[in-house]
């Protein structure tokens, strides 16, 4: 069953005449349950995209719906996880998590923050300040924080983009975890053609200039992924030649800019 409807989104940036086109005609379809990538070169417009679902941004065009209802602004039905945590220095790491609960009685929010941190592997560490974390279990309280608030679908911008390539495979691994014991559709904006293809039930190829879907990829690989590294290898080649020719069109463009001036 269609769940988030992404249909025809057009999106641009500038003022007056100089006007340019960041998205042309998205449309996704995601079911619930799903674990969505975008993927693409830089500019393809993925980041902006994720934001006008989340409601940060609004389209110029288009149909956006969340479960028949129209998207207008943001909801916390839509969690989101940017690559920076972005917690708050003064408070705890359980602090943190409750942060977002505050309607609810404080006994109620503790189990909930409780909760979420066994599910990113940090109860022990609940007491702690952010300072005393290392930035991949920064970006797990981060996880947390959003899971609490119990969306019906997490956005992540480039979550693990920050880390170190050890930190970011150890997280990829966590997330598949909670993704597996959660079922929560999510949308994840990646630049790793492996971070998709780890994760993913579908990637969204996105091309650039302006962005655009160029490719809808089902990944029919079973979980946990470790155990098909030879299957996933040969969709991670296949991905890599199509972005390779996008990103061959961009520096062509590129250059020709240049000469033009």
């Amino acid at each position: 069953m269609m769940f988030l409807k992404i249909d025809g989104i057009q999106k641009s940036f500038g003022k007056d005449g100089r006007r340019e086109q960041v998205l042309k005609d998205i449309s996704v379809d995601v079911r619930e349950g799903e674990f969505i990538s975008l993927l693409g070169p830089s500019g393809c417009g993925k980041s902006t995209l994720l934001n006008i679902v989340a409601g940060l941004n609004r389209p110029d065009s288009g149909i956006l719906q969340l479960d028949g209802r129209d998207i207008v602004k943001p909801g916390k039905e839509r969690g989101m996880v940017f690559q920076q945590a972005a917690l708050f220095p003064w408070l705890t790491v359980e602090e943190n998590v409750m942060f977002p609960l505050k309607g609810m009685p404080k006994k109620e929010a503790k189990e909930v923050a409780k909760k979420y941190l066994r599910l990113v592997q940090l109860s022990q560490y609940a007491g702690h300040h952010p300072h005393e974390l290392s930035g991949g279990m920064q970006q797990r309280v981060s996880i947390a924080r959003a899971l609490a608030m119990d969306p019906a679908v997490l956005l992540m911008d480039e979550p693990f983009g920050a880390l170190d390539e050890q930190t970011r495979m150890r997280l990829q691994g966590v997330l598949e975890e909670i993704w597996i014991e959660t079922k929560k559709t999510i949308i994840f904006v990646t630049h790793s053609i492996q971070e998709a293809v780890r994760l993913s039930d579908r990637i969204i190829v996105m091309g650039t200039h302006p962005g655009r879907v160029l490719q809808d990829i089902e990944v029919t690989l079973g979980r946990p992924r470790e155990g098909h590294l030879k299957e996933m290898a040969a969709y991670e080649e296949s991905i890599l030649e199509m972005l390779k020719t996008e990103n061959d069109k961009v520096e062509e463009e590129e250059r020709n800019h240049a000469v033009g001036h």
